[in-house]
């Protein structure tokens, strides 16, 4: 876990600061997965942050309804995350869900 709050500090991408926030959320530390959720939102009002980086966030904090509405938005900004719906295993959780099967279809990963 240091080595990736070292690696958060040395690189402010966006994808890599939600990625590390579900780290932090699946191992337990929900505050501060909180608290990365509040700097990716300060982040974006300086510069754009890829509707992934705070659906990981989301995920990782076991919040499906959140997740999901920032999945969607990820289709509608054409974010890759979307390339990576049948695969990525941190999805496993949505995969039941009948909006998680409708954006499958929609991006044409139904098949």
């Amino acid at each position: 876990m240091a080595a990736m709050e070292k690696a958060q500090s040395l690189d402010a991408d966006p994808w890599s600061i939600g990625c590390f926030g579900y780290a932090l959320a699946v191992s337990g530390d929900r505050a501060k997965a909180g608290q990365i959720l509040s700097d990716l939102e300060n982040l974006a009002q300086r510069r754009y942050v890829t509707p992934s980086a705070r659906m990981v966030v989301h995920l990782g904090l076991g919040e499906r309804e959140k997740a999901l509405e920032w999945l969607e938005k990820c289709y509608e900004d054409v974010d890759p995350q979307c390339w990576y719906l049948k695969l990525e295993p941190f999805y496993d959780s949505l995969r039941p869900e009948p909006r998680f099967q409708a954006l499958l279809k929609k991006v044409g990963l139904d098949k």
